[in-house]
This record gives C-alpha cells, structure tokens and sequence, in this order.
C-alpha cells in the first residue's frame, strides 16, 4: 500500500460553480460523511435556500492532507451575496458545478462549518449592499457529490 508522506497535499476544485444555497444543517443526512467515504449515495437534502450570487463567481477549493495516516480534507467555498444569511442557524452549503453535479459542504455532526462574513456598505443610508461569505468545513471527507 501506498501511503504518501504526512505532508502531501493534494488540492481539488470544483470549475465553475454556477449556484450556491444553504439548508439547516440538520436536514443533512445522518453520517453523510461516513456514507460518502463507503460509497453509499447521500441524498441531496430538502429546503434548499438559494443565494443570489453578486459580483465574481463562487469558488469552491478542497485541500487533502494526510495527518495521523487519516486524510483530512479542508473545504473552503467564497462567494458574495445581496442576501444576509441566518448567523444564528448551523449551515450546510450545497453548490451545484458547471457540469451541473450537485456537492455538499457541512454535516450535521461536529464539527461544524465555520461560516464568517463582512459586510460592503455603499449605500447612504448605511444599509450593506453585499455580503463576503467564507464557509470552511474540515473533515475526513468535506466536499461530497450528491445523488
């Protein structure tokens, strides 16, 4: 068996994220970090919110890393919104490809995606006109394909 140094990192994107929306966390699947890694389909979850995307287009980038002979993989999607999301409820992300896959990045178990945001004002009245999202999910498996 193959294992590559605990160093070695190996970096995956997603091309051209053309959508991004956002459910409870707790509508994800059970385990769905466990089932992806076996190869059991895990269902794209129900309420979907979608974001009206601003400015450049979202990114998505997962970072795998061997760390204690596990693989530990760092997601991180950016985007920007018009649309202030719900800071009080825990999130998963779901984002849909150029090839028109949908992915998941959060789960229902700890730990959690982290989600941080800034604020852009340029209106007079004071009232933000965008919103800056970085949500980071790390994980044995933090980016998963959806059936």
């Amino acid at each position: 068996m193959n294992i590559p140094a605990s160093s070695e990192i190996m970096p995956v994107s997603l091309p051209g994220v053309r959508a991004v929306g956002y459910v409870n966390a707790s509508a994800v699947m059970p385990a769905a970090v466990t089932r992806a890694i076996a190869g059991i389909p895990v269902y794209i979850p129900a309420g979907i919110t979608w974001v009206p995307i601003a400015g450049q287009k979202p990114s998505v980038k997962a970072v795998r890393e061997w760390k204690n002979n596990v693989v530990i993989e760092t997601t991180t999607l950016e985007f920007i919104t018009s649309a202030e999301l719900p800071a009080s409820d825990l999130l998963a992300f779901v984002v849909i490809d150029a090839t028109g896959r949908y992915w998941l990045i959060g789960r229902r178990e700890h730990p959690r995606t982290r989600l941080e945001h800034t604020a852009s004002i340029s209106e007079p009245s004071g009232e933000p006109s965008a919103y800056a999202y970085t949500v980071t999910s790390v994980s044995r498996r933090s980016l998963i394909l959806l059936s």
